[in-house]
């Protein structure tokens, strides 16, 4: 029986020893579980951060993206309002430029019809010259011929005009007025 109560001890002390070695193994896994659980705790609040920070990040996404999208929007209609006051800026100096082109044409015609005028007028006053040229020789002769008919006269040698001969300034045309010249009964005309 003492054998039978050492081996009883002896298990008893083994399962006491289990026991222990169990109740430490116990203590460590409630300890590693008690590390685990805050382990997971802190990781369920960083999935919550994250889980926020993503939710922050979309709502910020989504506010970008209308804005871009604004953005874009505003910047298409800038683009047309811009093509079309460049049309329109186009188009108005297309017709300036028509304009000018016309006037600049307007001014060659009216520059032409000015020069066209401006030899008409000088060939008039050359014309004008030369009858002027021409009534001074003329009124130069007449002058000549009064003097040396009135010494004539003075002198005799020359009757007075046959008034029958002569016709009336009234009744002859301007232009074949200065052809006529009185004639003296000598011969000696102008």
């Amino acid at each position: 029986m003492e054998v039978t109560l050492q081996n009883i001890d002896r298990d008893n002390a083994e399962k006491d020893a289990d026991l222990i070695a169990a109740n430490r193994e116990i203590e460590a896994l409630g300890q590693r579980v008690y590390e685990l659980e805050e382990e997971l705790d802190e990781h369920q609040a960083r999935e919550n951060d994250l889980v926020n920070d993503l939710q922050s990040a979309d709502q910020a996404f989504e506010s970008a993206k209308t804005h871009y999208e604004n953005l874009v929007a505003a910047l298409k209609d800038a683009r047309k309002a811009l093509q079309g006051e460049r049309d329109d800026a186009l188009a108005k100096v297309r017709r300036e430029e028509n304009g000018r082109k016309e006037d600049r044409e307007g001014l060659k015609r009216d520059l032409k019809e000015m020069d066209e005028r401006h030899r008409r007028v000088l060939a008039d006053r050359d014309q004008v010259r030369e009858s002027i040229g021409r009534l001074e020789t003329r009124a130069a002769r007449r002058a000549k011929w009064h003097h040396s008919k009135e010494g004539k006269l003075m002198l005799g040698t020359c009757p007075p005009p046959d008034r029958s001969r002569i016709r009336s300034r009234t009744s002859v045309p301007a232009r074949q007025r200065s052809s006529i010249s009185p004639i003296c009964t000598t011969g000696v005309g102008i």
